[in-house]
């Protein structure tokens, strides 16, 4: 009987400490759940509040791309109006050189610069009539813009000059509104970041942080592209070299005018006729007295032989 009680004590000892074991296991696994459960509970908290954030400050969009946020601040505030203003201008000149060296000076006199320039031809005083031209994409203060284009007139005749503005405010306010609260979310997950404690938590916030970096630097490089484009507009001018300079008379218009304008067309025709003519003459006078020599000869031989003939028959 001892033996039986002994081995009764022994099996109840062994089973009162296996199961101590089990709830000491049970209880430490409850707390690790608990921990993770509430870091968890803390991000996505955290996470929910910025994107919470960034959508209530960000602007909503209309079919036409406008946001109401942005478009009621351009209607209180004309005066910070944001316009990118470009143009095109297409001159003709007589002396080219004068007029390239006339540009550069124009430019340079408004603290512009020149971001891109081309030139072609041979120039008309190169054997044949090849005229020369230049293009160039002309970077001018935006304040300077409208005194830098009447400028242009001193470089020769503007044949044809083109400006355009856009306006880009609702773009420039939405851009900058998405920028601010991006970097308070940034600085929220900063924070949290520095008081995580578990790794895969951590890993999750830097995967955030990163994805919310590369948005913002793509927002500072559209706001950046804006403000040069703003600041500096944006000037394409094509310089050609002619002969003779467009007419840019205008379309006459009564039965009178008509009449003046055709008669005095008819003379200019004749005129450009006759010195054309006499530019012929001139350039190819080398060849007309080879040619005249030659049937001068021809003709001689030919009469010459005609007598020979005559004299036979008689």
């Amino acid at each position: 009987m001892k033996r039986i009680k002994r081995k009764l004590f022994m099996i109840l000892m062994v089973l009162a400490l296996v199961i101590s074991v089990l709830v000491a296991c049970g209880s430490k696994k409850e707390s690790e759940t608990q921990s993770t459960g509430s870091s968890s509970v803390s991000y996505d908290s955290a996470m929910s509040e910025s994107a919470e954030e960034y959508y209530a400050e960000a602007p909503d969009y209309d079919e036409k791309g406008l946001s109401d946020n942005s478009s009621s601040q351009f209607a209180g505030n004309l005066e910070n109006q944001k316009v990118i203003k470009t143009g095109y201008y297409y001159i003709e000149t007589l002396a080219y050189e004068e007029s390239i060296q006339t540009i550069r000076d124009i430019v340079e006199q408004f603290n512009g610069y020149v971001s891109n320039s081309e030139e072609s031809g041979y120039g008309i005083n190169n054997r044949e009539w090849y005229t020369r031209n230049a293009y160039f994409i002309v970077r001018v203060p935006a304040l300077s813009y409208t005194a830098f284009t009447e400028a242009l007139e001193d470089a020769g005749q503007i044949v044809n000059g083109r400006d355009s503005e856009q306006d880009v405010t609702s773009q420039f306010i939405d851009v900058e509104a998405r920028l601010k609260t991006l970097k308070v979310q940034e600085e929220r997950l900063l924070a949290i970041l520095v008081e995580a404690d578990d790794l895969q938590y951590i890993i999750e916030l830097e995967k955030a942080l990163a994805d919310v970096r590369y948005q913002i630097e793509s927002y500072e490089s559209t706001m950046r592209n804006l403000e040069d484009r703003i600041a500096y507009s944006t000037v394409e001018i094509r310089l050609q070299e002619v002969i003779e300079e467009t007419d840019l008379t205008p379309a006459p218009r009564t039965f009178g005018e008509r009449i003046t304008q055709g008669f005095k067309q008819s003379i200019d025709n004749i005129s450009d006729f006759f010195v054309d003519l006499t530019v012929f003459l001139l350039t190819a006078s080398p060849y007309l007295v080879i040619i005249a020599i030659v049937v001068i000869f021809v003709l001689t031989a030919v009469v010459k032989r005609l007598r020979r003939d005559g004299e036979k028959k008689e």
